[in-house]
């Protein structure tokens, strides 16, 4: 049992058992979130507001799919119902904007990710080792246009990059990694995912120019953004390891309160893979416990800060503790990355190339 079993045997055995039970009633954001999306939706359409007006209402209608997004990651793992077909309804409605349905996400998210999180080259979420962006020609792609390049195409990243992945997940990483996705109905979340795009497509014709930017492609980039601004700092800045650690091998961010409110807790991410199938509710009191329990290994520095050190650290490992950029060979210790991302600075000067 590595450290963080431990942490986690004993923190479940403190909590209340209803933090581990089903919570229906935090569904009941659903409504109002959809009220947001369909009445946005109808004014930029049809009533034509001067654009800064549109544009405010399509970021709001970003954020209501932001948070339903979030509900439907958390509704999946099986935390607000029993019921399968609510979950997935919940599923459908979180992940529709992004292009693809529950029926990948379970095992792209739930298996696959969660069962081999920052494993070498297995999870699917990874930029993964020097070995495989230098076997994958897509890999250098990725690389090229993901954030810490430094490529120019890196300034776009957070705006469409969640829906890309999910494509590359669903028509590459699942055809190559036949073992890993073994429990994929393909056929289904490929289908689901044509259909879902050709849907976004008809509605943005439906609605005309200005409601299908203000209404639907508005809305499209701020959920990327907002989902990957997560996403990016959950594992990219963690060494990779063989085994199932949290407190290795993901990172938690800390945001205000009111942020952490409106996007049900996704910054309490090491909280989540200590325990995924609870409710986002209980997430804060996991976070005391770690932090009473393993304040040294538990990793949470502002959001900010995070994403700042994203930019200046490439994403291919050159072994388990080293980041570097393939096409200029500079490295990253993961361990100084830690140190600046703690406030504890470092006497040495920023790696350079070797």
């Amino acid at each position: 049992m590595n450290r963080s079993q431990a942490i986690i045997s004993r923190i479940r055995s403190e909590l209340p058992k209803k933090a581990f039970q089903p919570q229906p009633q935090r569904a009941w954001i659903v409504p109002p979130l959809l009220a947001v999306i369909v009445v946005g939706t109808w004014f930029v359409s049809y009533r034509h507001p001067p654009w800064y007006g549109s544009l405010l209402i399509g970021l709001a209608i970003g954020q209501a799919y932001a948070c339903l997004a979030f509900l439907a990651h958390e509704t999946l793992h099986g935390s607000v119902f029993k019921s399968r077909w609510k979950q997935n309804g919940i599923g459908y409605l979180g992940f529709a904007l992004a292009g693809f349905s529950p029926t990948l996400w379970r095992i792209w998210h739930n298996q696959v990710h969660h069962g081999n999180t920052n494993v070498p080259d297995l999870d699917p979420d990874s930029y993964g080792t020097l070995t495989r962006f230098r076997k994958i020609p897509l890999a250098k792609f990725q690389f090229k246009t993901g954030i810490g390049s430094g490529h120019v195409a890196s300034v776009f990243f957070f705006l469409y990059r969640f829906s890309y992945h999910a494509q590359t997940v669903l028509w590459m990483h699942s055809a190559h990694y036949k073992e890993l996705f073994k429990n994929l109905n393909r056929r289904r979340a490929i289908l689901e995912s044509v259909l879902l795009w050709c849907f976004w497509i008809a509605l943005g014709f439906a609605l005309g120019l200005r409601g299908a930017v203000y209404a639907i492609l508005v809305p499209w980039m701020v959920v990327n953004s907002v989902l990957m601004s997560y996403i990016t700092t959950n594992h990219f800045l963690r060494p990779l390891t063989q085994e199932n650690e949290p407190l290795l091998h993901s990172m938690s961010v800390t945001s205000p309160r009111w942020v952490d409110w409106m996007h049900l807790n996704f910054s309490h991410h090491v909280e989540h893979h200590f325990f995924p199938a609870m409710n986002w509710k209980y997430t804060p009191l996991v976070r005391q416990k770690i932090l009473a329990y393993a304040p040294e290994q538990f990793l949470a520095p502002p959001h900010w800060k995070a994403l700042y050190w994203l930019y200046r650290t490439p994403r291919v490992y050159q072994d388990d503790t080293t980041l570097v950029n393939p096409y200029t060979g500079r490295t990253v210790d993961i361990a100084f990355v830690e140190r600046e991302l703690r406030g504890l600075g470092d006497t040495e000067p920023f790696p350079k190339a070797v």
